[in-house]
């Protein structure tokens, strides 16, 4: 039987480039663009500048959407998903933008912030690898490197692990608008940009220089260019695969051109332009810093990797398991760093599941809580890196302020607050104002934390004596069968203690039964 065909449209809105995909689909690799629609903005220039979107860019920005609801008109296309990035992100009259973009278009818009963005970057490269259909055997670290008009970020991977993830808020825009015009055209100005770009880089430098690199992925504005000044077509995959050391010498030849002799030489916009310089000194700096012998130039476009991740949540439930495999990887790795044991936290998460799945649909839980779950019990010991006395503390605050792939800010407040509710001595979900921290409170909230309180209390020892666990819910009662040869005290009177919350919460009584085998 032939799959049935879906319509849809993809639509970012950036800070240079507002674009639009239709594209009619059954599966995430059988996928027809049915047309495209793009139009230049200077909406980052404005937002960095001002902090605003005015009156005027508001209007241009409405109108062009206005016509691609005509355009889907046209196509008969109803479904679609809409996303801003850095711009709109940072425009402190966003909240009345996207009111008057809901009013006069229609159009729901959501404004991801940039670990969002970095993880659709993600996808959209592994989307033209096919990585989540490979077997991770190579040895050496690969680095990430994107850069937008707004912010960059790293990423290293090795292994099929990713150790090391940091976004800046320092972007090709960002880094022109700190100087001013007359700071621009001074003899200086070169070495000036230089050593800006130390000084943000520092923290990315030294970690960099312990891990090896055995091959750097550069994405982000400059790949729209970069292709005509090597004269190269990408790959298949969407990869343009350069020696380091070439890369260098063309890097050097770009930043000894004027942005007039660019335009002419290269054909590039103004716009391009301007942004060369800032690019190649940032790019110089990481290719001496990683030591890599390649740099790949990844062209694949951000609006890819939305449109991925848009297919891949009802189609590929793979892709969307590797996706989240990545999230998983680098939250063990912020565990790994603040001195967690990831043994203990890696057998916490699985008796999480185990519970989560038994009690999951009766309570309104979906996949969605789970994943959440899991990655409160891999972090739920962070903040005893800092403080033993205010570790929750500690735990609450760290995993706000990381920047976490993929995670919105209502899914990280989530488990910030899941791991907040953990420590507490005694929770009492109904009463928030208790609490020395606004967390979240909420029944769901309440209900990842109870489960991840009686799972941590069936390897309180830190031992793992416990080999296998499985739960069964009959009427009032959620028995907990664990299998083990060990003296399991210590974690029965614990997981007594524990009961509790947990019969609070979700009306059932917990019993801990122990067979051996």
């Amino acid at each position: 039987m032939a799959k049935k065909k879906q319509l849809a449209a993809i639509i970012h809105l950036g800070s240079e480039r507002v674009t639009m995909q239709l594209i009619e689909y059954t599966d995430l690799y059988a996928v027809t663009i049915l047309d495209e629609a793009s139009q230049t903005v200077r909406l980052g220039e404005e937002t960095f500048k001002t902090g605003r979107i005015s009156t005027e860019t508001m209007r241009a920005l409405i109108d062009i959407l206005k016509g691609f609801r005509r355009l889907m008109k046209d196509y008969g296309i109803k479904d679609y998903v809409l996303e801003a990035t850095t711009a709109v992100r940072e425009a402190r009259n966003r909240t009345f933008f996207l009111d008057q973009v809901l009013v006069k278009t229609g159009f729901v818009m959501d404004v991801i912030n940039l670990p969002q963005e970095i993880f659709r970057k993600i996808a959209s490269l592994s989307y033209h690898l096919e990585s989540h259909k490979k077997k991770v055997e190579h040895k050496g670290g690969h680095l990430l490197v994107d850069l937008s008009s707004g912010a960059m970020g790293f990423t290293y991977v090795r292994r099929g692990e990713m150790e090391y993830q940091q976004n800046l808020h320092v972007g090709l825009i960002r880094m022109k608008e700190y100087f001013t015009r007359n700071e621009q055209s001074s003899i200086h100005f070169g070495e000036a940009l230089r050593e800006y770009i130390r000084a943000n880089l520092f923290p990315v430098m030294q970690e960099l220089e312990n891990k090896p690199v055995e091959s750097m992925f550069i994405s982000g504005v400059e790949s729209s260019y970069l292709p005509r000044i090597l004269k190269k077509k990408p790959d298949k995959k969407g990869l343009i695969k350069v020696g380091a050391g070439d890369l260098e010498e063309i890097l050097l030849r770009l930043r000894s051109l004027s942005p007039r002799q660019l335009t002419k030489v290269y054909a590039l916009s103004e716009e391009e332009a301007d942004l060369v310089l800032p690019a190649a000194t940032l790019y110089e700096e990481l290719i001496r810093a990683a030591g890599s012998p390649f740099v790949y130039i990844v062209t694949n476009r951000f609006i890819d990797g939305i449109r991925a991740l848009y297919i891949a949540r009802q189609k590929d439930p793979a892709f969307m398991a590797y996706m989240q495999s990545i999230q998983m990887s680098q939250i063990r790795g912020v565990a790994r760093r603040f001195g967690t044991n990831l043994v203990h936290v890696g057998l916490v998460a699985d008796l999480c599941e185990a519970i989560f799945k038994t009690v999951a649909k009766s309570e309104g839980l979906d996949g969605a809580d789970l994943h959440l779950l899991r990655a409160a019990a891999l972090l739920h010991g962070v903040g005893k890196f800092f403080s033993l006395r205010a570790g929750k503390l500690y735990n609450y605050e760290l995993i706000q302020a990381t920047d976490f792939l993929g995670f919105g800010p209502d899914a990280q407040q989530t488990i910030a607050s899941v791991s907040y509710l953990f420590s507490l001595p005694s929770p009492d979900a109904l009463s928030p104002e208790a609490y020395d921290r606004e967390i979240s409170a909420t029944p769901a909230v309440a209900k990842l934390a109870a489960i991840l309180r009686l799972a941590d209390a069936l390897d309180v020892s830190r031992k793992q004596k416990i080999t296998g666990c499985r739960t069964v819910m009959k009427e009032n009662q959620f028995r907990v069968i664990v299998t083990s040869r060990e003296d399991l005290s210590l974690e029965r009177w614990t997981f007594e203690k524990q009961s509790g919350f947990f019969e609070e919460v979700f009306g059932l009584t917990p019993i801990l039964e122990q067979v051996e085998r």
